[in-house]
């Protein structure tokens, strides 16, 4: 809700001259190696009891997950999918795209996403994976819809949409 709050505090609070903290936010994905994480979604493929929960699964592959990831569940090098200012939050976010090179050989089962708050020009916090002082905040896990084997130097590409207002985020890999 980050965007619609800034949003409406800068529109009713903010004097002129006035500085909004952070002062800008960035948004970063990584491509994601968490098989515990995918048998929670493939979980709904299994039919316990003679029950079809096929349905659910559906569902299931394209919610995101709350999660603390840590270095090795990342295949390669973060990326800033958006670098947004706070004199300039949107409502929405549309339609982004990057695209990252595999470091290590592993299996994609999905992409992380977590934000870099900029404080003040020296200071920023984040709940990065990375970042030996991470805030306790979790970070989201956007789960494909099957694991993919991938190799050092494969590319992975990724298209999202944010539109924080009606809660609702798509992923492309």
């Amino acid at each position: 809700g980050v965007l619609e709050f800034f949003s409406d505090a800068r529109q009713r609070f903010l004097k002129p001259g006035g500085v909004l903290i952070p002062s800008g936010i960035d948004l970063m994905v990584a491509p994601v190696e968490r098989e515990d994480l995918w048998r929670q979604i493939e979980f709904w493929n299994q039919h316990p009891a003679g029950f079809d929960f096929l349905p659910a699964r559906k569902i299931a592959v394209n919610t995101g997950y709350p999660i603390k990831l840590q270095p090795q569940d990342l295949l390669a090098a973060p990326r800033v999918i958006v670098s947004l200012a706070a004199d300039e939050f949107p409502a929405s976010i549309p339609t982004i795209e990057t695209s990252m090179e595999v470091e290590r050989a592993g299996t994609l089962h999905g992409i992380g996403g977590w934000f870099r708050a900029q404080l003040s020009p020296r200071i920023a916090m984040s709940n990065g994976p990375l970042d030996a002082t991470r805030i306790g905040r979790r970070n989201v896990y956007f789960p494909i819809d099957r694991p993919v084997a991938v190799e050092k130097g494969d590319r992975v590409s990724v298209t999202m949409t944010i539109r924080p207002g009606e809660v609702m985020v798509t992923w492309k890999v």
